[in-house]
C-alpha cells in the first residue's frame, strides 16, 4: 500500500475497500507511507490505526508489515522525518506488526544525500529513482527471506499439510 500519506489512504468508503481487499486475498500487507505524514504528524496514529483495523477485518490471516519512511533532505535529514520513523516504531509495536526500518537500512541521518550522490535518488532529495527503489525493494525482500528462513528453522513443520 503506497499512498500520498496516511490521511489520504484512510479516506474513502470503508465497506467498499473491505470488499476489494477480501476479493484480493493478499498474503502480506505492506503499509509504506510516511514522507508526507510530517504534515499531519499528530493525527497519523489515528489514520494508521484505521487503516490497520480495516485490513485486519478484511484479511484477518494476512500479516502486516509497516515500512518506515526513507531519509529525506539535502545535506542533513529533515528533522520531522525522524519523528515519523519513531512514530512508526510505536504504532507497529502497539499493533503487534512487523516493522522494516528503511530509514535505518539506508544508513540513518543524512543518508538520502549519500543516495543522491550515488545515483540512487532524485534531485528533490526525497524520492528514490528507479535504481534506488530497486535497492530499497531488495533490502525489504532480503529481510523477509531472512526472517522466513529463521522461522522455518525454528518451526520445521510449518506449512506442512496435516
Amino acid at each position: 500500500i503506497g499512498s500520498l500519506n496516511s490521511r489520504a489512504h484512510s479516506m474513502g468508503t470503508d465497506h467498499i475497500k473491505a470488499q476489494m481487499l477480501a476479493m484480493r486475498r493478499y498474503d502480506l500487507i505492506v503499509i509504506m507511507t510516511g514522507a508526507n505524514d510530517i504534515f499531519t504528524i499528530k493525527d497519523v496514529p489515528t489514520y494508521l490505526n484505521k487503516i490497520i483495523a480495516l485490513h485486519r477485518k478484511a484479511l484477518p490471516k494476512a500479516p502486516i508489515l509497516i515500512v518506515t519512511p526513507s531519509d529525506r533532505g539535502k545535506g542533513r535529514s529533515y528533522y520531522l522525518t525522524i519523528n515519523i520513523v519513531k512514530q512508526r516504531e510505536v504504532i507497529a509495536k502497539a499493533n503487534n506488526l512487523a516493522l522494516f526500518d528503511l530509514w535505518q537500512a539506508m544508513g540513518g541521518r543524512e543518508s538520502m544525500d549519500k543516495f543522491y550522490r550515488r545515483g540512487l535518488a532524485m534531485s528533490d532529495y526525497i524520492h528514490f529513482n528507479k535504481a534506488g527503489g530497486s535497492w530499497a525493494g531488495d533490502r525489504i525482500l532480503s529481510a523477509l527471506w531472512r526472517e522466513l528462513g529463521d522461522y522455518t528453522k525454528a518451526n520445521p513443520q510449518a506449512g506442512c499439510a496435516k
